[in-house]
Formats: C-alpha cells, sequence, structure tokens
C-alpha cells in the first residue's frame, strides 16, 4: 500500500511538472520535454495500480498502462534529439508519425503478445510487499526497443559531451547538468531493461523522478541562456535573412526574417543560380545581389557557408543575406561624385598640360634670342624649372588619385622591379635582382614604387654603379631591400624622407611610395649609412606575400 501511495506521489509530481510546461509549450524543446513528464506520470500511475491490483484482468490493463508511459517516453526522446540536432520542434506531420513509429509498434506488440510471444517469452504473477505484479521476462521484440532506446539515449549524451567544450561560461554548468541527468537515465536503462521485476522498476522509476526536474528546470526557467545549445535562438535575434537548405535545395530551417524573405517571394528561385553555384564553390561563397521585391529591388549581400559532415560530406547550406540596399545607394552616389571629380581633374590636368607645352615652346624660342644674354637666360631657365615642377605636380596629381581606386593584385617583385627598370638607361649600372623570387599582394600602383626609388638614386647618387634589390625574412614578415651605392640620404633630410614636399626636389616621390605601399599594410623605412649608399626597407606584413 504504501509503495503504491509513493509512486502516486510520483506521479502526481511528474503530472504537475507537465502541466507547468504547458505554459512555455512553444519553447524548442518545450514539446518533447513535457512529454518526458507525461510519460514519467503515466509510468508511475500504472505501475502503482498495477501493485493494487488482485484480478488478472487488472493486473493485464495497469501494466498496459504503464508501457504507455513507456512509449511515451520513447517519443520524446526521439523527439529531444531531433529538436537538439535541428534547433527547433518537428512540425510535420510525417515526422511526428516516423518518432511514433517503434512507440506504437512496441504497444501493438505487447497487446497482441499472447498470440505470438515476440514481445516477452513468459509472463507470471508474482509478490512484492504484499501486492501482485505481472513478472515479465523480455523476448526480442522488447530487447529490440531497448537497444532503440539505449541508442537514443548514448546519441543524445554524445551530442550533449561534445557541445561542454568550447560552451560559454554560462552554459558549461547546465550542459553538463543535463549529460548527468541523460548519463543516469543510460545507466538505469542498462541495469533494468534486462529483466522486469518490481525491484527493478521501481528503481527506473525513481531514478527518472530525480532527473526529470533539471531537465525541466533548464527548459522552462533557464530560457534562451542555458538551451543556447540550440542555433535557432540565437539565428532568430539576427537582422539578417538566414536559411538552411540540404544538397536537394529544400528548406531545413529559417529564421524570422528568413520567413518574412520567403513569404515575400514564395521561394528560393530567385537566389537559385546563386544556390547553385555554391554548391558547386569548394570554399564559402560571397556575392552582392539585387532581387526584385515589390514594390522596390533591393540589393543583397549573399552568403553561403558549406555545411559538412565530420567525414567531409557535404549536407547542405546556411545562407546568410544582409540588405545593404542603403548602403549600396550611399556607395553609388559617392562613385558618381568622385568620377565627376576625377572627370574635372583629368581635363584641367590636360589643359594645364596643354598650356605647358605652349608655354615650353615660347621658352625655348625665347632661349634663342636670349643667347649672350646672362640675365635673360637666367630668367628662361628659371621659367623652365617652374614648368617641369608644374608638370611633376601634375603627374603625381595624377598617379595619386588612382591609389586606392584598383583592388590589390598579386605581384611578382622580379618582374615588377624589371618593368620599372625600363623606364632609365642603366648603362654602366649593376641591376641585380633576388635570386628567387616572391609575389606580394599590392596596389597595381606599386611599381610606381620602384621607379620613384631608382629615379632618386639616378637623379641623386653621387658615383652610382649598381643598384640591388634583396629579400629577407624576419618572423612573419618579408623584408624589400633596395640598396644602391651612393652617396646615401644625409642626416639633414632624414626625418622629414617620407613627407609631402620635403626632400632635394618635389618631394612627392618617396610621399606617394609611402602610400601606395599602405594600402596593403605595407611599411617602408631608410637604414642606409650616408656616405655608403641608401638601404630602402619594404616590411610586407604576413598573409601579404607569398614565396
Amino acid at each position: 500500500m504504501l509503495l503504491s501511495i509513493f509512486l502516486l506521489a510520483i506521479a502526481g509530481y511528474a503530472a504537475l511538472l507537465f502541466f507547468m510546461s504547458l505554459k512555455n509549450y512553444n519553447l524548442t524543446f518545450g514539446r518533447p520535454v513535457a512529454a518526458i513528464m507525461l510519460g514519467i506520470s503515466i509510468l508511475s500511475l500504472g505501475f502503482s495500480f498495477e501493485l493494487l491490483a488482485e484480478s488478472r484482468f487488472w493486473l493485464d490493463v495497469w501494466s498496459f498502462i504503464s508501457q504507455i508511459g513507456y512509449a511515451v517516453l520513447l517519443f520524446s526522446l526521439a523527439g529531444i534529439l531531433y529538436s537538439y540536432h535541428m534547433g527547433a520542434c518537428p512540425r510535420e506531420r510525417w515526422k511526428i508519425a516516423s518518432f511514433a513509429l517503434v512507440p506504437v509498434s512496441m504497444l501493438i506488440m505487447i497487446a497482441t503478445d499472447p498470440w505470438h510471444g515476440l514481445y516477452y517469452s513468459s509472463v507470471e504473477v508474482k509478490a512484492f510487499q504484499g501486492s501482485t505484479y505481472l513478472a515479465l521476462e523480455p523476448s526480442l521484440g522488447f530487447m529490440a526497443v531497448a537497444a532503440y532506446a539505449i541508442i537514443l539515449l548514448i546519441i543524445l549524451l554524445i551530442l550533449l559531451v561534445r557541445n561542454i567544450f568550447g560552451a560559454t561560461q554560462m552554459n558549461v554548468r547546465h550542459m553538463t547538468t543535463l549529460a548527468a541527468a541523460f548519463l543516469v537515465a543510460l545507466l538505469i536503462s542498462f541495469i533494468t531493461d534486462s529483466y522486469t521485476s518490481t525491484p527493478s522498476r521501481l528503481i527506473e522509476i525513481v531514478a527518472l523522478a530525480i532527473v526529470i526536474y533539471p531537465i525541466y528546470a533548464i527548459t522552462f526557467r533557464g530560457r534562451i541562456n542555458t538551451w543556447s545549445l540550440s542555433f535557432k535562438e540565437v539565428l532568430d535575434l539576427s537582422s539578417d535573412i538566414k536559411i538552411i537548405i540540404d544538397t536537394k535545395q529544400r528548406i531545413v530551417y529559417n529564421n524570422r526574417q528568413g520567413q518574412t524573405f520567403l513569404d515575400m517571394n514564395g521561394d528560393l528561385s530567385s537566389i537559385s543560380d546563386e544556390i547553385a553555384e555554391s554548391f558547386d564553390a569548394a570554399a564559402p561563397y560571397s556575392k552582392e545581389i539585387e532581387i526584385d521585391m515589390d514594390p522596390v529591388r533591393r540589393t543583397f549581400n549573399f552568403e553561403s557557408l558549406p555545411i559538412s559532415s565530420p567525414s567531409g560530406v557535404k549536407q547542405g547550406l546556411l545562407i546568410t543575406m544582409k540588405d545593404i540596399t542603403e548602403k549600396v545607394a550611399v556607395r553609388r552616389s559617392l562613385e558618381e561624385v568622385n568620377e565627376k571629380i576625377k572627370l574635372l581633374s583629368s581635363i584641367s590636368r590636360h589643359d594645364m598640360i596643354n598650356q605647358l607645352t605652349v608655354i615650353s615652346g615660347l621658352t625655348y624660342v625665347l632661349a634663342g634670342t636670349a643667347a649672350g644674354n646672362e640675365k635673360a637666360e637666367g630668367m628662361v631657365e628659371t621659367i623652365n624649372r617652374a614648368t617641369d615642377a608644374i608638370h611633376r605636380q601634375l603627374m603625381f596629381m595624377r598617379d595619386y588619385e588612382k591609389i586606392g581606386l584598383s583592388h590589390p593584385e598579386w605581384m611578382s617583385i622580379h618582374d615588377t622591379a624589371m618593368s620599372a627598370s625600363q623606364n632609365y638607361d642603366l648603362e654602366g649600372i649593376d641591376f641585380e635582382l633576388p635570386e628567387h623570387d616572391c609575389e606580394i599582394l599590392a596596389d597595381p600602383l606599386f611599381e610606381k614604387v620602384f621607379i620613384n626609388l631608382m629615379h632618386n638614386s639616378i637623379i641623386h647618387a653621387q658615383g652610382l654603379s649598381r643598384m640591388t634589390i634583396e629579400l629577407e625574412r624576419e618572423d612573419e614578415h618579408l623584408l624589400i631591400h633596395y640598396r644602391d651605392d651612393g652617396g646615401g640620404i644625409p642626416p639633414e633630410y632624414r626625418g622629414s624622407l617620407f613627407q609631402k614636399g620635403k626632400g632635394r626636389n618635389t618631394g612627392l616621390g618617396l610621399f606617394l611610395s609611402k602610400n601606395i605601399l599602405e594600402i596593403t599594410r605595407m611599411e617602408i623605412s631608410e637604414e642606409g649609412v650616408h656616405g655608403e649608399g641608401v638601404d630602402f626597407i619594404i616590411k610586407v606584413p604576413a598573409g601579404g606575400y607569398r614565396c
């Protein structure tokens, strides 16, 4: 009698948790966890009345009801595993029906067991502590169902343990608690599923009653802080469209923004080309796309990440689409303004060069008439220097406005230096290149750096006979040395070497070179010895070169 009352108390406790669970039934794990509470309540209720029954008929009835509780537990375990893996409770009827297949088959085998004996090999009425119960010896059907339950528990336990490592600090203790709860259930199943005596069933029910509270508390009280094992709640917070598809381009999951997108477009046909290209791509795929979404045409940054099994088999795609319509509109406005500025600059520069050509022509004529007049010759020379300086300033403006307009490219140091050297007559000068070539990621104007360095050597280096380019590794960086055997940099110029307008001439060449290099995070410095020659060092960051 006392044993039955104890079991009824457990049934009431589990039923209370079940009804409390109904308030938050729509949480990610709400339905299958609530089903666990219901299953334990039915199991305890059926077994308590089985111990109170006096006739064989009622023993069979209450025993079958307790087996219904086991069936509900099996159903809920499959539901939890699915929800944990997919991040959402199953809603399709065929999926729910598939979870019920084994439990329903189990109940059918139990109900028809007297005719075939597939579930129990023998059924006897026995006594325990003044109560009667059915002693059931398992058969093949029972063993198959027990194996199914144990497999579900093992898979769920593996998933929990795997996610403990690398979890946020907030969730480690919750996942550890869940893992411990399911481990207890698994151990009890191993111990008790081999036979069905009253003591073993009692131990099983008590153990389940102990572990259901932490499962209930973590599911319905912790909410997102504890069940962030699921990606669903996290992705629903995103303002971007998130859609997961399988290899047959069927939608497995979409967040709230994704549902809004699907409601407006009906399906994925508007991004079918990008999906096909994503599956063909060996790496993450990214593309800017435009989609007609009544009443406007919107621009999205489409990104896809392949989802693969641990063995490397591609299972689907995670698609992220960020609405960048406003950003693109601003970018295009800026591009239009820049194009107008560039056009104005180009026209103005062209007109000024034409006028300089006229001035150069007139000074050439004046130089002939001023021959023998030192004062007039000096004035003509001053005009020539001024026009040359203006021309160099205009060329600098042309080059400077091109910096950063094109995407960086992988450029061969050897080929770029050779191309730069073609701009000068190097007769009598040894030009040495590194034995082993490397490529660097640089702005397409990178050749201008070598052109400027060589120009400075040819113009300023006294007794120039050698120019060399050498490569050196320093930790994770690549150092490109440009050296000559001229007089080097005078001390008074060293501090302002790369500043605009400083230096012996226009002071623009090294300033332009520094800005070109900074586009791809390269640095330039000069560490030569005055009197021995220059040593310009270009420092290429890790990831910016390949040798």
